[in-house]
């Protein structure tokens, strides 16, 4: 939901074309996230840093992370830390406006301080959002089942959700389970 807020703005701060917004969204699904995209929205690192430890890779055969720990721009506890971090389904949309070459890291640096400011978001938000999707699809699945909501069957079934949304992505809209009344 947020990579879609997150395009409203980019179009309405004219940072891209809509052709471009449609383009990238389009590839969003099949990137990965970098290591050094989540190091600038988390801080640790400026664009220009990302720039450099990238520049650095085409000279050295490193990982980010390991090019970042030995140039010091990062510590082996902030990488593993990154590594582990859920991120916001907006930021790969912008990973991936920078590998199109539609922006670079410096723009999206801004653009990340200035939308999530401009919306009040923080890190509890992203998780928030998430657990909020994950509730509402749990209430409906035991709503329109005969499974027993015990803390068992919802354990399973987040564990269930989970894993899905992490092969289908976390861009999903949850839709309320209904039972079709037989006609015969």
């Amino acid at each position: 939901m947020y990579a879609q807020f997150f395009g409203t703005f980019l179009l309405s701060h004219n940072v891209v074309t809509k052709d471009q917004l449609l383009s990238a969204l389009g590839k969003k699904s099949s990137q990965h996230m970098k290591l050094g995209t989540l190091a600038i929205m988390k801080g640790y690192m400026t664009a220009n840093e990302v720039d450099n430890v990238i520049i650095s890779q085409t000279h050295n055969d490193c990982r980010f992370g390991d090019l970042a720990v030995r140039e010091g721009y990062l510590t082996q506890e902030q990488v593993d830390e990154l590594v582990k971090t859920q991120y916001p389904d907006f930021l790969l949309l912008g990973q991936t406006l920078v590998d199109e070459g539609y922006i670079t890291n410096t723009q999206l640096e801004t653009l990340i301080v200035d939308y999530e400011s401009e919306n009040e978001l923080t890190d509890l938000d992203y998780s928030n959002e998430k657990q909020d999707n994950l509730d509402r699809i749990l209430a409906n699945f035991f709503h329109t089942t005969d499974v027993a909501a015990d803390e068992y069957n919802a354990s399973y079934m987040r564990l269930l959700f989970n894993d899905l949304t992490r092969f289908i992505g976390d861009d999903f809209t949850p839709l309320c389970f209904t039972h079709a009344k037989s006609i015969l």
